[in-house]
């Protein structure tokens, strides 16, 4: 009688440690990327970010990296990723974050303009809703857990000859 009940706790904790390990929080990896679709070279520059830390009475400078992109290609301005899962607000977070107030489209012949927060129209990489940008996600299509899980995301912004026609 006694090995029965071991031969079943023994059973139970193996099916307990099965749902335990199949039950992990989903992960995700998502890019923020920029294609430049112009007909001229383009420098992004993203403004810095002030931070003032009151028990050090100074103020600390973070600048985004800034990105140099040759006709027709692209490049990846952030990556975020971890548990849970892609999204397009998300993306739009880290997008923001990476712009901050202002990001400047400086082009090689040295025209350049500049985008501030508050435009959120037209063409403005700010407008998260112009058709500049796209989001495609994959999701987990197999498995018994988490199918339909948004692993992976990623979200364009493109620069167009508008954007060039705009600068000065």
């Amino acid at each position: 009688m006694q090995t029965y009940f071991a031969s079943a706790i023994k059973l139970l904790s193996a099916i307990a440690a099965i749902f335990l390990l199949s039950s992990c929080d989903p992960g995700f990896d998502e890019d923020m990327v920029i294609h430049n679709q112009s007909q001229h070279s383009v420098t992004v520059i993203p403004s810095p970010s002030y931070y003032y830390n009151q028990e050090l009475d100074s103020t600390f400078v973070h600048e985004s990296e800034f990105f140099t992109i040759a006709i027709g290609d692209s490049v990846t301005v952030s990556n975020d990723g971890g548990i849970g899962s892609a999204s397009r607000d998300n993306a739009i977070h880290y997008f923001q974050n990476y712009y901050n107030d202002s990001v400047i489209l400086r082009f090689n012949d040295g025209r350049q303009v500049t985008y501030h927060s508050d435009d959120t129209t037209g063409i403005s990489p700010y407008n998260f809703a112009s058709d500049n940008y796209s989001y495609s996600e994959k999701l987990k299509e197999k498995g018994l857990y988490f199918r339909n899980h948004p692993y992976y995301g990623k979200m364009t912004f493109t620069i167009t000859e508008a954007h060039y026609a705009e600068a000065q």
